[in-house]
């Protein structure tokens, strides 16, 4: 069977064993996600039945706000902002962002001031998910006097970061994470929680011309930090994470091939962080650690499942996209690996569909972040040569607007 109808027979079994049980009201695991899925699928194909699935899961979320129990991308009400303003973006919505947004500024202050006193800078859970909104709004909007107001929120969330970085040494600085599900602290290395999501994201503000002095200094010392830690983590540049306890440190054995942590993440943020200001070293690390990830046994990549956040679709996604700014082959063909390994995968039923989720199993998901979704989204990329996948933009790795 050619590898297109294989493709094309996974997304009908994905398509048919979407069960819709989702209670969460964030972007990445809630209703705003199946929304979004919809109406891609809707404007994809010309689904009827789509959009009306897409305008009840709409409904759900923006009753969601009355609600305001939970705050991040991730789950919660800065992911249904986030929907408001696709929607706008791609003309579902008429009225301007500004007006649809009219009362954000504000609520990010309150946002902002509730993660700061948690010091949580985490991209799912924390305020750097307000900062990736902020920066979405002032690229796309034209109004003045709007832009000044989410660019005044952008200059709060850099100075937080500044007050909550770590010096290291002298020309070193990181950010202390807790372990989502411990009490553990030390410094992560992924997009989903660590600080590869602050370097990216502080990139695109300095592209954007905001704090370009303080941004500079972070961005210089971070990545110092980051070359001070590469090294040979049992075929990994760099590891999970870096405990920190009474002073001392203990990196993970390795790290997993995956977008939420690991080689990958730091790599393409180290990319970023070398386009915004002209860093040829750092672009040129990058491509280094990126290209060694291609070449990494399988059995060490620690992939497991198909799906987005560490399975091998979030690879293909990731490796698709350095293909494209970077038009190297070695890329495409780690994509092509992955999109074979994604089918041998999904040909078992028992655990083709199902995430794994460490100590609770293999489970059933359709959410963007961990099921059926984001896989769909990222299949139907990969079968229609002029479909981008809209989540490269969520996901941190397109800075394009």
């Amino acid at each position: 069977m050619e590898k297109q109808d294989e493709l094309k027979k996974l997304i009908e079994v994905c398509e048919k064993e979407i069960k819709e049980d989702i209670v969460d009201l964030g972007i990445f695991t809630g209703y705003p996600g199946l929304a979004l899925y919809y109406f891609e699928k809707y404007n994809l194909f010309n689904d009827e039945e789509a959009f009306e699935k897409f305008e009840y899961y709409l409904d759900k979320s923006l009753n969601g706000l009355q609600e305001d129990k939970v705050f991040s991308l991730c789950s919660g009400s800065v992911g249904i902002y986030y929907l408001i303003f696709y929607l706008t973006k791609n003309k579902y919505f008429e009225e301007p962002v500004e007006e649809s947004f009219e009362e954000f500024p504000e609520y990010a202050d309150d946002l902002l001031e509730y993660y700061a006193g948690k010091r949580n800078f985490d991209y799912l859970h924390g305020f750097m998910g307000v900062l990736f909104l902020c920066l979405e709004l002032y690229s796309f909007s034209s109004d003045d006097a709007f832009k000044e107001k989410i660019k005044d929120r952008i200059i709060t969330v850099v100075h937080l970061l500044k007050s909550l970085s770590v010096p290291v040494e002298e020309d070193k600085i990181a950010w202390i994470s807790k372990g989502l599900y411990s009490k553990v602290e030390g410094f992560s290395f992924g997009f989903a929680h660590g600080i590869p999501s602050i370097i990216s994201l502080l990139s695109h503000v300095y592209t954007a011309g905001i704090e370009r002095k303080t941004i500079k200094d972070m961005l210089d010392r971070s990545y110092n930090f980051l070359r001070s830690v590469q090294g040979d983590y049992d075929g990994s540049s760099f590891p999970n994470f870096i405990t920190v306890r009474e002073g001392e440190r203990i990196a993970t054995d390795s790290s997993r091939l995956a977008w939420c942590y690991g080689d990958l993440s730091v790599g393409i943020a180290m990319l970023h962080y070398g386009k915004a200001l002209g860093n040829e070293e750092s672009i040129s690390e990058a491509e280094k650690i990126l290209l060694k990830t291609t070449e990494r046994e399988h059995g060490k990549t620690g992939v497991v499942d198909v799906f987005l956040c560490h399975g091998s679709s979030g690879l293909i996604m990731m490796y698709n996209y350095l293909h494209r700014v970077t038009g190297h082959e070695a890329y495409k063909k780690a994509a092509d690996f992955w999109t074979h390994d994604t089918l041998t995968m999904g040909s078992h039923p028992e655990t083709g569909m199902r995430t794994w989720l460490g100590s609770e199993g293999w489970i059933e998901q359709d959410t963007i972040l961990e099921g059926r979704t984001g896989l769909l989204l990222q299949l139907y990329a990969v079968t229609h040569k002029n479909y981008k996948n809209p989540l490269e933009k969520l996901f941190l790795l397109d800075h394009e607007h």
